[in-house]
């Protein structure tokens, strides 16, 4: 289905018609299928085969991460699809309770370093599968579930009691796809998602829930607890980068969600509704402050595109950040946070940079982005801008570059993908494994790779998993035990955390839709292997603070051989960052960031210290400081912000011009006597129109040429105006209509050379009246005056219009009728002093007209009127052509005659008479020349039934001859005859039947014996057909009721008609016609 297509289903299923996705509602037992396609696997009775195949595969054929130095342990849970939850006991941790098998669940994690899930699509304790609402919480020390909250059976309600209010009742309502936060004081955050409202309505939430781990307590914190008549609410977006109370995300789920380093909760994206409660692809950027509770808009779009779809990424330049900068709209990406409390956001089902006829291109991205909220600017990292062509309703993705494994490298990149999981570890590394997208050759299916980015660096490492096989099963070794050849099965939409050791743990999943054999609900943790000792971290010298005066800040390292990068600007520095090779000057505060890499290193800690500059400021004012113009002077004050010590008996004030060198020659350079501190005044020459750019410079010798230092020195910026010229214009004497403008009337003049353009221009013609004349002037020297403008009234008397028409008539030869003569024309000259107004021009009889006149024709001016001639009957005709206008003797009228050249007929009897059916009737027609016509007519003719309903056997008639050459002056004769026909009867065959009985006698007794039994049922049938044949009377001239033959031919219907005689050549046709009785 096209996207435009797919954006008019109903919100439940929008998502899924999108790209092909089916989405049918569920009953209960059954898996929900709303948001996870059908995946290469189909056939829930091949699964075992294929199975055991992909094992076999993984140990021979596909490649995978070998040497790779974390380990995963399967640490609970099935190693089976389709598992029920065991729920146990509300609040009591047991080690046989575990979550049911699912996808789409929402996790945090809080501040004791507790795992916490919420909901998602899966298997209720029953083995029921739809969406949950079951609040799971999991203690990685001793590997133990507990049920906190919600129900234990799918499809549960929103309680959400007061706005605010914390409440042990309230709970949010089964869904799937939420995003979830864990801000600086431990409560856990949750917002929309796809599932049920307070109504039990499905569809996209925007409802803000906060959990209180310490009181086991959910509060209904924003948002709508309905859905809405469209399937989700729209978002109110307010004024961009701006927070108000009304602000909030319209409905949605599949965003992403992050935590800033102040507690903030971040949002981006989804699949939901705008400002305009339009579905589609979203790319909005939201801030969330618990604090006051408010959301503020930061950046993205708050409408979807003109087809209802996302909009496309603007990607800038791969490394640098820029405030126009945003990714395109997506859902199901990966996310998180650095320990910088940037924003890293990878990949998801969405919009590259690539439109197609402004629709935007979709496809699996693999682009990396990372967000600083502190300059609210993001930074594409990584990865491509655009998606590969799609095949079919099958989206694609760019192929990943996985590398050596285990090794990070600057060209290595995860294949495009969406609903992958991801962790931050301790050393602030970023962690993606699996979701559906693309492996190395470019194959879509269901992934089981490993993933590690290290931000320091900005590169990828491929740690595990295979780079081929796609839909991969899992290995899951010993319960507990980690192990090297240890993987998760391939999946997408598992959930993920991150505890306080930096382990990254792993529950559930989905491998394929359509089975719910197909939802998992092992558990994993991955603990990756001790890093490399990091390089120490580099240290400034003089250390960041407060000085009066420009610093040397020089950055040393304690590692051995160790290159160190820096920036100037607050960023974080990488590799790319500029290179460290000397003392850095600071002039201005500033805070300098670097980092450390060494040979058997891992990458430094960043490394930070803000200086504060504080020295003497210069100031130089100019008075006047605005209005000043050409040729005027202008008075300079030097002055500093503190006392400055004199320096060698010789520190003194040089004000100079545009930073040129005081000795040379015409330029304003004064030095005043030296002093300390104080100030300096001086006066300028006369002064130029442009921008001055006036310097004091406080130092014992002059300013060196366009070089001027920016410590010691103060600046001021003078505009200098051009002035304006004076203009002198006398009002002219008034004039007559229809004179021309002359230099008797522009006459004006400056006081400057220069020349004059008058509007209107010399030579127009004015309308009677108060005119207005304008001129302006350009003075030859444009560098130091302006142009200037003047205007003056001048009176114009009225004049009157004139009208001259030639000729005065127009005569047309001999036109054959129905066709039309070659224009003739009339010349319309207005003769007047003023414009001729025309209210209409217009042809009458058979004479047609068109015009160049338009509604007004100026003084002196003339247009042409164009008359055509098409008769509509022969012989003369006449017309005329009328203009109706504001001059005197309106409306002129020029006459118009022509000939119209036809042919006529004359019958030679006013009716015709057929006395019985059966018989004829004739009659000459004679066919004359009208109007002079000449040439050959083709004769024809036709009859008409003038009585009620259709005559049997109606008459016919014909012409003899039926073409004849007419000519002026002699006529040409025709003759016309009409026939009828008479009524027929018909005579039935008495033989009829008789010849099938003979036809039977023959059939049986005219061949042997042996093969009567065989004939006797054809004869049967011979007889049977000669009876039939007799009851209908087709036996005798008796049957039929009547003892006589019935008439097969009724003859011609008697009665009045009509016989019309046609005459045709070319655009001429004419007709005559004649009763005819029939008797």
């Amino acid at each position: 289905m096209p996207p435009a297509q797919a954006r008019q289903l109903s919100p439940q299923t929008a998502a899924a018609a999108l790209y092909g996705r089916s989405a049918p509602e569920t009953a209960p037992g059954q898996l929900h299928t709303r948001r996870f396609r059908m995946r290469a696997i189909s056939r829930l009775a091949l699964f075992p085969a294929l199975l055991t195949l992909a094992m076999l595969a993984i140990g021979f054929f596909c490649p995978t991460a070998e040497g790779q130095t974390g380990e995963w342990a399967w640490m609970g849970g099935s190693s089976s699809y389709g598992q029920s939850g065991v729920y146990g006991t509300l609040g009591t941790p047991a080690a046989g309770n575990v979550p049911g098998s699912r996808y789409g669940a929402m996790t945090w994690t809080d501040s004791s370093g507790h795992l916490w899930l919420f909901g998602g699509n899966g298997f209720d304790t029953y083995g029921q599968t739809g969406d949950l609402n079951d609040l799971w919480e999991f203690d990685p020390a001793t590997s133990k579930w507990t049920w906190i909250s919600g129900g234990s059976t799918w499809g549960h309600l929103d309680v959400y009691g007061t706005l605010g209010t914390p409440a042990a009742a309230n709970t949010p309502g089964a869904r799937e796809a939420a995003v979830t936060w864990t801000d600086s004081g431990g409560h856990l955050w949750l917002f929309g998602g796809e599932g049920y409202d307070s109504l039990n309505n499905s569809g996209a939430l925007n409802d803000l829930w906060e959990f209180d781990p310490a009181t086991s307590e959910w509060t209904w914190m924003g948002g709508s607890n309905t859905v809405g008549t469209q399937g989700g609410q729209a978002g109110v977006y307010g004024t961009l980068g701006t927070t108000a109370a009304g602000n909030i995300p319209g409905g949605r789920f599949g965003a992403v969600s992050w935590t800033d380093n102040n507690g903030h909760l971040w949002l981006f994206g989804g699949q939901g509704f705008d400002s305009t409660d339009t579905n589609g692809y979203l790319n909005d950027l939201w801030e969330f402050d618990p604090a006051t509770n408010q959301w503020t808009w930061e950046g993205g779009s708050s409408t979807l595109s003109t087809y209802g779809l996302g909009h496309a990424g603007i990607y800038g330049t791969l490394g640098t950040p820029a405030t126009g900068n945003i990714p395109g709209g997506r859902e199901y990406a990966m996310s998180w946070s650095d320990s910088n409390g940037h924003l890293w956001l990878f990949g998801g089902e969405g919009e590259g940079a690539v439109e197609i006829d402004n629709i935007p291109y979709f496809g699996y991205l693999n682009d990396l982005w990372e967000f600083d909220p502190a300059t609210n600017q993001w930074t594409w990292e990584g990865g491509s801008s655009t998606v590969p062509t799609s095949s079919g309703d099958n989206l694609l993705g760019q192929s990943g570059v996985y590398g050596t494994p285990g090794t990070a490298a600057a060209g290595n990149t995860p294949g495009g993908r969406s609903s992958g999981m991801s962790w931050t570890d301790s050393n602030g590394h970023l962690w993606l494994f699996a979701g559906y997208g693309a492996n190395s050759e470019g194959g879509v299916g269901y992934l089981n790779d490993l993933w590690e980015l290290n931000t320091a660096t900005n590169q990828w490492a491929w740690m595990g998993g295979s780079s081929t096989l796609l839909g991969a099963p899992g290995t899951y070794g010993t319960l507990g035990t980690p192990a090297a050849g240890n993987i998760p099965t391939a999946r997408e939409a598992g959930m993920s955390w991150t505890d306080n050791d930096g382990h990254l743990w792993l529950f559930g999943g989905a491998f394929d839709e359509g089975f719910s054999s197909y939802l998992l609900n092992d558990l994993w943790e991955y603990t990756p292997a001790a890093s490399a000792a990091a390089a120490a971290t580099p240290t400034f010298s003089p250390a960041g603070g407060n000085y009066s005066s420009t610093q040397m800040v020089t950055i040393s390292d304690a590692t051995s051989g160790a290159t160190i990068y820096y920036t100037t600007d607050g960023s974080t520095p990488t590799t790319s960052s500029t290179r460290y090779t000397g003392a850095i000057t600071v002039a201005s505060s500033e805070t300098i960031k670097a980092i450390a890499t060494a040979s058997g290193y891992t990458t430094s800690a960043v490394a930070s210290a803000s200086y504060i500059i504080n020295l003497p400021t210069f100031f130089l004012s100019v008075s006047p400081s605005s209005g000043v113009v050409y040729n005027q002077t202008v008075t300079l004050t030097a002055t500093t912000s503190q006392t400055i010590p004199i320096q060698d008996g010789q520190a003194r004030w040089w004000i100079t011009e545009d930073g040129l060198d005081c000795t040379t020659n015409g330029v304003v350079c004064n030095a005043a006597p030296n002093v300390t501190g104080g100030g300096f005044i001086t006066t300028t020459s006369p002064l130029t129109a442009g921008n001055h750019t006036f310097y004091a410079y406080y130092s014992a010798t002059p300013p060196p040429n366009n070089t001027l230092p920016s410590a010691g020195t103060g600046e001021a910026i003078l505009v200098v105006g051009q002035a304006t010229p004076t203009i002198t214009w006398a009002t002219p004497a008034p004039i007559m209509q229809g004179t021309p403008l002359s230099s008797a009337q522009l006459d004006a003049t400056a006081s400057v050379p220069g020349s004059f353009v008058y509007n209107p221009a010399s030579g127009a013609v004015l309308n009677a009246g108060q005119q207005t004349l304008s001129v302006t002037f350009t003075p030859n020297d444009t560098t130091d005056y302006t142009s200037a403008t003047a205007s003056v009234t001048l009176t114009v008397n009225a004049g009157t219009p004139g009208i001259l028409l030639a000729p005065t008539s127009l005569s047309f030869s001999a036109q054959n009728t129905g066709s039309t003569s070659a224009a003739q024309s009339v010349t319309l000259t207005n003769t007047g002093s003023t414009a001729l107004s025309i209210a209409s021009i217009a042809a009458s009889g058979d004479f047609a007209e068109t015009n160049t006149c338009k509604s007004s024709v100026a003084a002196g001016a003339n247009c042409t009127i164009a008359v055509t001639f098409t008769p509509t009957a022969g012989g003369t005709r006449t017309g005329s052509l009328t203009i109706t206008d504001n001059a005197g003797g309106s409306p002129q009228i020029v006459p118009l005659t022509g000939t119209g050249t036809t042919v006529t007929e004359s019958p030679s009897s006013s009716s015709l008479t057929v006395s019985a059916a059966g018989g004829s009737a004739t009659d000459t027609i004679q066919f004359s020349s009208a109007g002079g016509f000449s040439g050959t007519v083709n004769l024809s003719c036709a009859v008409t039934y003038k009585g009620t309903g259709t005559a049997a056997a109606a008459p016919t008639c014909s012409l003899s001859p039926d073409e004849a050459q007419v000519s002026p002056g002699s006529a040409v004769s025709a003759t016309l005859t009409v026939s009828t026909t008479a009524a027929s009867a018909r005579l039935g065959d008495p033989l009829l039947p008789w010849g099938g009985g003979a036809l039977a006698a023959v059939l049986i007794f005219g061949v042997p014996r042996r093969r009567w039994r065989g004939l006797s049922l054809i004869a049967i049938l011979c007889i049977a057909l000669a009876g039939m044949c007799m009851g209908c009377g087709g036996g005798s001239v008796s049957s039929g009721g009547g003892g006589k033959n019935p008439p097969s031919n009724p003859g011609t219907t008697t009665g009045s008609y009509s016989v019309t005689v046609t005459a045709t050549s070319g655009t001429i046709t004419s007709s005559a016609s004649i009763p005819l009785t029939v008797q």
